[in-house]
């Protein structure tokens, strides 16, 4: 199962209510948006809704309060909604018991304890920047949580690993390489301590470097977490790559799409992304 995401900077509602109808339009499976200071990411969901016939929607980051317009966005959407709560399990305890198991819940985990916990109280481990990988071990950790709480949304209670992978997509290896750089580049600056696990500390100054020298390149010492962190590789490399995540252990697959593309560009992505889907499939 494939869908796509957006970042917390990607600020063009418009932009994201059409991807998400193309989306829907090819088959993908979900969309998500990330909680912004320019929007309401459950009235975007809403829009997508109505506009729509079949994706799933979700949010990557819903706090506490928004569990009243999510169970009443669940019912009008029959059913398509979930929440990512982030990493916050404050969040997540809190609305597991408002909304009971009405509404799917997942959890952007990274510490063994958070994970453990996600596999007793979240329907989805969905980790944003974890490695390839490291899937089977964050699979063998949701099942030592006991006593286990089983989630009526859920088949045989079972977690679903669902990470959230940045795309570093190009129709060349020279424009993969430069989205791959920029997602890793973004991370380092903002985020360094979940680079820290899968990265030495010289790749991650290497890549705090070339944001500050604005290199767009991706820097040598950095490709293996390029491939183990993020989609990456070109056009033609997509279906064995989604393929590779899912024999990884990947129930489901949410693509990170990169908010400095054109409309055009990202609409190309989820035109690849969704043929691929199908090709890995096959």
């Amino acid at each position: 199962m494939t869908g796509v995401a957006f970042t917390p900077f990607e600020t063009r509602v418009d932009t994201i209510v059409r991807l998400a109808q193309r989306a829907d339009a090819l088959g993908l499976e979900r969309v998500q948006v990330a909680e912004s200071c320019t929007y309401d990411p459950l009235l975007v969901l809403a829009d997508i809704a109505s506009r729509t016939s079949r994706i799933g929607i979700g949010t990557l980051s819903a706090q506490p309060h928004m569990a009243g317009p999510a169970a009443a966005l669940q019912r009008s959407s029959g059913g398509r909604l979930s929440l990512g709560v982030g990493p916050s399990i404050a969040t997540l305890t809190t609305l597991r018991a408002r909304l009971g198991h009405d509404v799917p819940l997942a959890l952007d985990a990274h510490t063994p304890e958070a994970i453990r916990i996600a596999g007793g109280l979240a329907d989805e481990w969905a980790p944003t920047l974890w490695s390839r990988s490291r899937l089977a071990d964050g699979r063998d950790l949701l099942g030592r949580d006991t006593p286990r709480r089983v989630s009526t949304v859920l088949a045989g209670g079972r977690t679903r690993v669902a990470p959230v992978v940045p795309v570093a997509l190009g129709p060349s290896l020279v424009v993969a390489r430069r989205c791959a750089a920029w997602w890793l580049r973004t991370f380092a600056a903002l985020e360094p301590r979940r680079l820290q696990a899968f990265m030495s500390p010289i790749a991650i100054e290497s890549l705090r470097t070339a944001g500050r020298l604005r290199a767009r390149d991706l820097p040598t010492i950095a490709e293996a977490a390029a491939h183990e962190l993020t989609l990456f590789g070109t056009y033609d490399d997509a279906p064995a790559l989604i393929a590779a995540w899912s024999a990884a252990g990947a129930d489901r697959l949410q693509l990170m799409l990169a908010p400095e593309e054109s409309e055009a560009q990202l609409t190309e992505l989820v035109e690849v992304v969704a043929a691929a889907r199908l090709a890995s499939a096959s």
